[in-house]
């Protein structure tokens, strides 16, 4: 896929990193918005997820439904306003990555109770070109248990709560996880912000 029209500059700005770390906009999106998303993702073509990392002998790695979201005159705004959000964290965070767009399709994910998760992962493993993951997330806490996003720095697991409508972004070499549903169903929606490769 090529790269969308999606672009802005970014520039340096006088604050201290905070290279293991994330940033989340609270309740950014809206529940009409909301609303609008799951109903543009639900009529998606969607496919089983599971990654078992060539262990089978293991759980599986991943274990969710996937729907890929595409570019058009119905979505195009969901890609700006995301990716504007993650223009402004990497300045925010004094990250500084170089960015220049999305390459690939928003994902729009569904866990369920059936041990729907994913374990520890980094987004940076698929490509270097990867600079920002981010999450929006499309349902209420109350709707699920079990589905905590983790966050590994290294020192700490870090276990933020977050609720629908909340955008959480991290740079991608940063390890996190989904723990498994124990109940309801979990949505997100989830992409990477793509620049020149690390070095």
């Amino acid at each position: 896929m090529s790269k969308t029209n999606f672009t802005a500059q970014t520039e340096t700005i006088d604050t201290a990193p905070d290279m293991f770390n994330y940033l989340y906009y609270k309740e950014i999106f809206n529940h009409e918005e909301i609303n609008d998303i799951i109903l543009i993702c639900e009529k998606l073509d969607s496919e089983i997820n599971e990654l078992d990392y060539y262990d089978t002998s293991v759980d599986a790695k991943r274990r969710n439904s996937v729907s890929y979201l595409p570019v058009n005159d119905e979505t195009s705004w969901i890609y700006e306003k995301i990716y504007d959000l993650s223009v402004s964290a990497n300045q925010e965070m004094g990250w500084n990555f170089n960015v220049d767009g999305i390459n690939e399709h928003i994902e729009y994910n569904t866990y369920t109770d059936n041990s729907g998760h994913y374990l520890w992962y980094s987004d940076i493993v698929n490509s270097n070109t990867n600079k920002l993951s981010v999450t929006l997330h499309l349902s209420l806490k109350e709707e699920y248990g079990g589905g905590n996003i983790e966050f590994n720095c290294g020192h700490e697991i870090l276990q933020p709560k977050f609720n629908v409508g909340d955008v959480v972004i991290s740079p991608s070499y940063l390890p996190q996880r989904t723990t498994p549903i124990l109940s309801g169903v979990k949505r997100t929606i989830t992409l990477n912000v793509t620049g020149k490769p690390f070095r």
